[in-house]
């Protein structure tokens, strides 16, 4: 579902918009550049904490296997329906 966001060409896309953003925030006069750089360095550790550690907990594991029946279930209803 997510994998566009791990392509090169996407990537780089999504950091020059938020590097845009955040500028925006500082030519706004909404905050000042310590804030913004602040804000970036804590979303970088929190993404790759998600990235990194999220997906081998047995709680999410679990959870997605949930997800994953109740879509399967759902798909093949409004297959049935289809036919």
């Amino acid at each position: 579902m997510y994998n566009f966001l791990l392509k090169k060409r996407s990537r780089i896309f999504w950091i020059i918009i938020a590097i845009f953003v955040g500028l925006s925030r500082i030519w706004a006069g909404v905050h000042y550049p310590a804030d913004v750089i602040v804000g970036a360095a804590i979303s970088i550790l929190v993404a790759v904490f998600v990235y990194k550690v999220v997906p081998k907990l047995n709680v999410v594991r679990k959870l997605i296997a949930i997800y994953e029946k109740g879509e399967q279930t759902v798909l093949n209803k409004t297959r049935s329906k289809e036919n």
